[in-house]
């Protein structure tokens, strides 16, 4: 072949070379693909800011703070009476029902602590007694009233209920009897050493397991009380900044994420090792998939690997406080992905929403279009009536003193039955 000719050649194919690498470049910026923690990492973060939330709104006076936990309304030390029916998006009729004080059952004391939709703690003049939320034909009544030493309900194993005293040094077990429903008012007492870091359950109403710190040892219980394996740490005074996170790490791996007040620690009970320990402020309570923990910082809301400690800040901006997580991967029933809702006050009576969309190896943020007025407590609504329930809508729902705002997603991930 001519020599001239060869060079062309050579040249031609080194620039269109050249222009695909840029081309695939340019198109991974588009989508905003991040590898956030190298070739060996198991997450890869997908972030999307254009997919921005813009809010609907309906004009309502809310004098009272509501909470709202699987289908159960509250307000004060109130729950609903009955399942208040909705459409999966808000509507004036569905704001009169959460807001009409006839449909509520009022507490017999102060709620103190809660576990589930099913079992509170509540102070009442003669002491503590937890009680149970019974569930017949869309009615709820409150029963089976156990007095208790206990002021935290801590976790809820196929046998025993656990909860703890406010000198957190001592655990009771009160065993769940008539088909796990009710318990028996004769507890075993796990005395500790020393006053300790116990861990509760996420966001009130889930937890995997139980974990103590005494400030030296990180311990894992059982269900039944006994010990499954303890961790040396560092030395490390007992502090209120203290967090534990782990669901999805602790049913598949048996790990957890824990800050001592000052350093994060990946620990495998599996192994019975600290997998890694760094230096991150932590600030509030986070959530987990798979493989990563997501956790409000000083600096924002990060991504960490559970594997390797590597992070990866996804959300800039301080005071983000974790509200709710939805998604089936919850209750074990499919392999599909969760939504995580975290919001800030950015300043007076002005807050700001933001979802993570996370799945096995991708998550995804969607920021949101902030609302203003005095917060009045929040709700999660499931709109299947168009799609299914396999391409459901999320509607997330925040009540403010004169407004309420409504913002909309598509669930964005495919169902994969187990």
């Amino acid at each position: 072949m001519n020599k001239k000719i060869w060079v062309v050649i050579t040249v031609v194919v080194a620039v269109l070379v050249l222009l695909f690498v840029a081309f695939c470049v340019l198109c991974q910026r588009e989508v905003g693909i991040i590898n956030t923690f190298g070739e060996k990492s198991d997450m890869t973060f997908i972030i999307n800011r254009t997919s921005h939330l813009e809010n609907t709104s309906i004009e309502k006076e809310i004098k009272e703070v509501y909470g709202w936990k699987y289908q159960h309304y509250f307000y004060n030390n109130s729950i609903s009476k009955l399942k208040i029916e909705d459409d999966g998006y808000i509507t004036n009729e569905l704001l009169n029902a959460i807001t009409n004080k006839d449909n509520y059952l009022e507490f017999p004391g102060k709620i103190i602590s809660q576990l589930g939709k099913y079992f509170f703690l509540i102070q009442k003049n003669d002491g503590n007694y937890i009680c149970k939320i019974n569930e017949q034909d869309d009615k709820f009544t409150i029963s089976g009233y156990t007095k208790t030493p206990c002021n935290r309900i801590l976790y809820l194993s196929p046998y025993h209920l656990f909860c703890t005293t406010s000198k957190n040094d001592m655990i009771y077990m009160y065993p769940r009897m008539d088909r796990w429903d009710y318990l028996k008012d004769s507890p075993k007492i796990l005395k500790l050493d020393k006053p300790s870091f116990i861990s509760g359950p996420e966001r009130e109403y889930f937890t995997e397991s139980l974990y103590v710190f005494d400030g030296q040892f990180l311990t894992h219980y059982n269900d039944d009380g006994s010990i499954n394996g303890t961790v040396k740490l560092d030395d490390v005074p007992i502090n209120d900044r203290m967090i534990l996170i782990g669901y999805f790490n602790v049913r598949d791996n048996n790990e957890v994420l824990f800050y001592d007040g000052f350093n994060a620690w990946s620990v495998s009970f599996k192994e019975k090792k600290v997998l890694w320990k760094k230096q991150i402020d932590i600030i509030s309570n986070g959530v987990d998939r798979l493989g990563c923990y997501f956790v409000p910082t000083k600096q924002g809301i990060m991504a960490i690997s559970s594997s390797t400690g590597e992070t990866k800040l996804i959300v800039d901006g301080d005071g983000w406080k974790l509200i709710d997580s939805w998604g089936d991967n919850e209750h074990g029933t499919y392999s599909s992905g969760d939504i995580f809702i975290f919001i800030r006050q950015l300043g007076n009576n002005k807050h700001e929403p933001v979802l993570i969309l996370a799945t096995e190896g991708k998550a995804k943020v969607v920021t949101c279009e902030p609302f203003e007025g005095e917060y009045r407590g929040y709700i999660h609504l499931l709109d299947t009536n168009q799609n299914g329930y396999e391409n459901y809508i999320g509607n997330n729902i925040f009540l403010t003193q004169y407004c309420v705002y409504q913002y909309s997603i598509r669930h964005p991930f495919k169902y994969i039955f187990k």
